[in-house]
């Protein structure tokens, strides 16, 4: 909107004439908002509106997205050190069962005589013989 056109000197009286007038009323109103240009324009700030809406909408889903990944990083990564610390346990219990097992056998053997070095005859009453001839 702009101002009306000014003059430089005040009308004399007969110095308007009815065109005169027309034409400052045409230039006045060609210089007006219309309905039409607020129409436009509010059309504009709504477009606008929904664009930054939409934007921040995305943002804001983006970050809750963002902190269900931190929260599953941190529930995933308290996971890890848990079964870290069971593997490293039952690695422990599984040697510590081995070793018991290995000791039961040896005790279990301890009456028997191990002879090294000799080769192994191939049928049982052979070995028999060749132990009895031996010791």
């Amino acid at each position: 909107m702009a101002d009306p056109p000014t003059r430089s000197h005040p009308p004399e009286a007969g110095g308007l004439t009815l065109s005169d007038i027309s034409a400052d009323i045409r230039a006045i109103a060609t210089q007006m908002v219309t309905k039409t240009d607020l129409q436009v324009l509010s059309g504009n700030i709504h477009a606008l509106i929904r664009l930054d809406v939409t934007a921040l909408r995305t943002e804001i889903i983006a970050h809750g997205r963002l902190q269900n990944l931190e929260e599953t990083t941190q529930v995933n990564a308290e996971r890890a050190v848990t079964t870290n610390t069971v593997v490293i346990r039952q690695g422990n219990m599984l040697l510590a069962l081995w070793r018991q097992m290995e000791d039961l056998e040896n005790r279990g053997h301890r009456s028997n005589i191990r002879v090294r070095g000799l080769p192994e005859p191939p049928t049982e009453e052979d070995v028999e013989v060749t132990l009895k001839a031996l010791f």
